[in-house]
């Protein structure tokens, strides 16, 4: 079954931003997306096949990089 969740965020530059999705050991296991933005509120939904469990939500604007630990229920 997919599991749907929001992202977030505002980003203070323009460039390409990266989210993927990656379990808890550490192996990629989504890319979700990969796209040009703009600086601003940034927000999208996103569904993934994937177990229910917890996640790491990976993302980079130009080399800034952030980690969120995200929850997937079915």
């Amino acid at each position: 079954a997919s599991a749907g969740f929001e992202v977030s965020f505002i980003s203070t530059e323009s460039g390409t931003l990266t989210l993927e999705l990656a379990s808890m050991v550490g192996q990629t296991s989504v890319k979700l997306t990969e796209e040009k933005i703009q600086a601003g509120n940034w927000n999208r939904k996103f569904s993934a096949d994937l177990p229910a469990g917890v996640y790491f939500l990976k993302g980079s604007v130009n080399g800034r990089t952030f980690t969120e630990k995200i929850t997937l229920l079915h």
